[in-house]
């Protein structure tokens, strides 16, 4: 059961068939017979069959396909994966040795599809893992439009930013993008767009509230000088510290650095 838009399948491998596999009807009026997908519907997980089961609908005048003299349509019926099964093809000497039909099937492993330009998972039929494998077929090759980039020109750099001071932007262009005119920019802002540009303050929480409070109070109460009797606790717990230093770069280091504090004083 589909409960978010994250749980509806998008892919082939999600709903074990893809646009050009062959399958085997199982129920229906068209019960016997095998026909390649055309379409797939993901979010219900139905498929229309290049000849599968039809319905004649009534469709509106601009909907009426071309060479069709009535609004009176045969319209192509979604099939469930339960009235399917899977055909797969044996192969001999490059030609069609025989063909069968998969009732189960599942995956095991992976590899890299230059067709889909991803992983896509293997398909085989269930208790036959090491010898029958059904290949995905190769999608429908994509067709670019007019607005699209060429592939090989599209990780190309055509402007190199010079300087972070200057803008990239020519001045006689700027006129274009932004609108010289713009209250904004002359500074002419009323109480209503003032109030639109200052963010609200949010309130603030009584855990908040006593961290701001001690805060407060901590750089209020200032800095305390250091007495002699801390010095000398302070000194003490460095040296304990420096004696039980094992390491003989460490203690060259530490050793030469009190030199040059003797140095100083």
């Amino acid at each position: 059961m589909i409960n978010t838009y994250k749980d509806i399948p998008t892919r082939p491998e999600q709903v074990g068939y893809a646009v050009g596999d062959e399958v085997y009807v199982t129920k229906g009026e068209k019960k016997g017979i095998t026909s390649k997908i055309v379409s797939i519907d993901y979010k219900t997980k139905s498929f229309i069959l290049a000849e599968g089961p039809t319905q004649k609908v009534l469709v509106p005048p601009s909907m009426v396909p071309p060479g069709h003299n009535s609004r009176l349509i045969e319209y192509p019926l979604r099939m469930t994966e339960k009235e399917i099964q899977l055909v797969g093809t044996f192969y001999k000497d490059g030609k069609v040795a025989n063909k069968f039909i998969a009732a189960q099937v599942e995956y095991q492993g992976a590899e890299w599809s230059d067709e889909y330009n991803r992983m896509m998972p293997h398909r085989v039929v269930k208790g036959h893992r090491k010898t029958i494998r059904i290949p995905w077929p190769a999608p429908e090759p994509f067709k670019d439009s007019v607005m699209c980039t060429p592939a090989e020109t599209v990780l190309k750099t055509t402007y190199q930013l010079d300087s972070l001071v200057e803008s990239p932007i020519p001045a006689d262009a700027l006129p274009t993008i932004r609108n010289p005119h713009s209250k904004f920019r002359k500074n002419n802002l009323t109480e209503k767009d003032i109030w639109k540009l200052t963010p609200p303050k949010m309130p603030l929480s009584e855990t908040k509230k006593a961290a701001l409070a001690e805060r407060a109070a901590f750089k209020a109460k200032g800095w305390t000088a250091l007495t002699p009797e801390m010095k000398d606790f302070i000194g003490e717990r460095v040296a304990k510290h420096v004696n039980e230093v094992s390491d003989v770069q460490v203690k060259e280091h530490l050793n030469s650095l009190m030199r040059d504090v003797k140095n100083v004083d």
